[in-house]
């Protein structure tokens, strides 16, 4: 077999690992179970996906945790640190808050103190230089607030099938769409009109590029899938690239959420798009915000 043949096997089944630890941060994961969902000794299988990503599972996992954590600490004021820690799969409050701090460089009390919600991104913390307002000079809160008109609506359960990609490079994104385009035609898993979505994680700079399917479909191991809880979700419209959405959801979760009455229920965000992002621009396109919430 040819060195890239293999290096695209590797990925592949390392991307399977990804996919089973995102679907669950707070789960136990014992080396030997990663190795065996990848279909890899335990030994080879540590050296691969180092290879492939850069660290090792363990501080991949606690990144991923951490984040999240960072996340939900802003998110959700009226749980307690120690709460959300424990929620998220840390063994003790000891064990997280010297975790947290040797990650981000304070405590996740600092944080909660210092940091609107809009303006937390994992890039700022690890660079204290950077900022939302970096993205774009431009910005102005009253104007923008005054442009989301945020509705509130009731959205059905719904069943995406996605590939990931960086939040912030839209060419990648495109490339996500066009393959996940093929996979749904190749497996018949889409109408005659598809429908695209894009699964948005703001503060992990990950976006995922998806199709609806039908909730019933059954759909092939190797296709990432995820089911969406129907509800109560807070709706704007936009159109630009990912600076546009930064300062948009800076100014939902900064101006329109403390005087709403609701709080976050999902950390991720869930777009919805006009048109097929494999053939038009994706700044171009207009696109439905949809954020999950929940009464205060």
């Amino acid at each position: 077999m040819k060195q890239n043949e293999i290096s695209k096997d590797h990925v592949k089944r390392v991307n399977k690992v990804l996919n089973f630890i995102s679907d669950d941060l707070i789960g136990s994961y014992a080396l030997e179970k990663l190795a065996s969902v990848a279909n890899y000794s335990p030994f080879h299988f540590q050296k691969i996906f180092k290879e492939v990503v850069g660290t090792s599972p363990k501080q991949y996992l606690n990144k991923l945790r951490l984040e999240k954590v960072a996340h939900s600490v802003l998110l959700h004021r009226h749980k307690s640190i120690k709460g959300i820690a424990l929620e998220n799969g840390f063994s003790s409050s000891s064990v997280f808050a010297r975790t947290f701090k040797n990650y981000f460089g304070i405590s996740a009390g600092q944080l909660r103190q210092t940091t609107p919600i809009g303006e937390f991104s994992v890039k700022k913390m690890q660079d204290p230089k950077e900022s939302i307002q970096n993205h774009d000079n431009v910005y102005n809160d009253r104007r923008w607030k005054q442009k989301l008109d945020v509705k509130v609506l009731r959205i059905p359960t719904t069943r995406f099938i996605y590939i990931k990609a960086p939040l912030s490079d839209n060419d990648k994104i495109r490339l996500a769409f066009i393959k996940i385009m093929q996979l749904a035609e190749v497996n018949n898993l889409i109408a005659s009109k598809p429908k695209f979505a894009g699964l948005i994680y703001p503060h992990q700079d990950r976006y995922c590029a998806a199709v609806l399917v039908n909730i019933q479909q059954k759909i092939p191991d190797e296709i990432s899938s995820l089911t969406v809880e129907g509800g109560k979700y807070a709706s704007f419209h936009l159109r630009g690239n990912s600076k546009q959405t930064f300062q948009g959801l800076h100014t939902f979760y900064d101006l329109w959420l403390p005087h709403s009455g609701y709080r976050i229920k999902n950390s991720f965000v869930v777009e919805f798009l006009t048109n097929n992002p494999a053939t038009t621009s994706y700044s171009k396109i207009d696109r439905e915000i949809t954020i999950s919430l929940e009464t205060a």
